[in-house]
């Protein structure tokens, strides 16, 4: 009975995923859609190596359907040439020469670069290689500058060198990049032709390409801040930043005609300025830029025993010591446990100074015992307030507030 009752209460829960998952299953999706293509290509293969022929002929024709009935992806266009490419062989087997060529051209007009296998036969080789001449031409397109955006039928065209086979007729291109004027032209392909594009993009405007050391400068342009340097991963590190590596290159687009201010800042270094001077339209590389460090030093001795020296808050080590700091403004303190000594800088890149702590005896102790009695008569107050609350005469929270500046009031 108990386990009865045990299984009785997952019932529901079983049954609840159990809907779940079927509801799971019976979704459409993007996700779901091309895994259930790609099996039934691959039960179209297993029939096709069975020489099963007419079995895989209509697998590839319900597949080829199902692809044709609206938009598809990349991965669903990959796996239609497929079926278009197994089924030409399998209607080739089947002896009908002219519907197995009609499916290496619908293969190649879904695919042109469509790698044909070489396991296929010779005779299914041949017979592509025939239709191939008849409907797909080759194009190499010379771009200038080279690392353009291409696109072609709307397309991307990433490679390099872009060279590409289409589907004989009129195509687009387009080509554009940042600092130029976008180009776009039309073309023609013949069947098994070859032939080459040349296209030029012309420059709009300046391109400055630059580097600093250190990394991670924040770069001005005319006042205006257009980002830091990056930090180039392949360089050597080193402890000193004065020293690094040249950083990243850093590109400044579409700089007009005129003169042009550069900055550089770093914290902790001194502020560095460029002129560019834009006579025409031109990529202009600028020599590394250095910045040097702009620190100050702080000599500070104390012969107080067990004293800590502190700059902004935070400790540095017992004295004496020699403090390397960023120029600006800077709190050195000297701590014991008994006092300590406050001094304050300004300091400017390559200056020098000298603390000489006199530690105050007694500073902190006299704060300590002011604390002490103050929380004591507090203490003393709130004993008699208990008292006075529990014959209701003065509220807790009233005299409460008052307890640092009247005196205790009696019941």
């Amino acid at each position: 009975m108990m386990a009865r009752r045990r299984f009785g209460a997952i019932g529901p829960f079983v049954a609840a995923a159990a809907v779940v998952l079927c509801c799971l299953k019976g979704t459409p999706g993007i996700a779901q859609t091309p895994s259930a293509i790609e099996l039934q290509l691959q039960e179209a293969r297993q029939a096709y190596e069975q020489l099963n022929f007419e079995a895989t002929r209509d697998l590839l024709t319900a597949l080829i359907g199902r692809l044709t009935q609206g938009d598809i992806d990349e991965s669903q266009r990959k796996v239609l040439a497929g079926a278009y490419e197994l089924r030409g062989r399998t209607l080739q087997n089947l002896r009908d020469v002219d519907a197995a060529r009609a499916d290496f051209r619908f293969m190649l007009n879904v695919d042109p670069a469509y790698p044909f296998p070489n396991e296929a036969g010779s005779r299914a080789l041949s017979l592509f290689e025939e239709v191939r001449a008849a409907t797909v031409g080759t194009v190499e397109i010379a771009i200038t500058p080279a690392d353009a955006d291409v696109q072609i039928d709307r397309r991307p065209a990433p490679q390099r060198p872009l060279r590409v086979t289409l589907v004989a007729g009129f195509h687009t291109l387009a080509a554009s990049r940042r600092g130029h004027t976008s180009v776009g032209q039309q073309f023609e392909v013949r069947p098994g032709e070859s032939s080459t594009i040349a296209l030029t993009l012309q420059r709009e405007s300046t391109t400055v390409t630059l580097q600093t050391i250190p990394a991670n400068v924040m770069v001005y342009l005319d006042g205006t801040l257009r980002g830091p340097t990056l930090l180039d991963p392949n360089a050597p590190s080193q402890a000193d930043a004065s020293a690094a590596a040249p950083s990243q290159p850093f590109e400044i687009d579409e700089l007009q005609k005129g003169r042009h201010r550069l900055e550089f800042r770093r914290d902790c270094f001194l502020d560095e300025q460029r002129q560019v001077d834009v006579q025409q339209p031109d990529n202009i590389r600028l020599e590394p830029i250095r910045l040097s460090p702009a620190l100050g030093t702080i000599t500070v001795r104390s012969e107080a025993s067990g004293a800590t020296v502190f700059v902004d808050n935070n400790p540095k080590g017992s004295p004496p010591q020699v403090l390397s700091e960023c120029q600006g403004p800077h709190v050195v303190e000297v701590r014991t446990r008994i006092g300590r000594h406050v001094r304050r800088f300004d300091l400017k890149a390559g200056q020098k100074e000298e603390f000489v702590a006199n530690v105050r005896y007694g500073a902190w102790r006299s704060s300590a015992r002011q604390h002490h009695r103050r929380t004591r008569a507090i203490a003393s107050r709130r004993s008699r307030w208990n008292f006075c609350d529990e014959d209701g005469g003065l509220a807790r929270e009233r005299a409460w507030s008052s307890a640092l500046s009247t005196p205790a009031q009696k019941c």
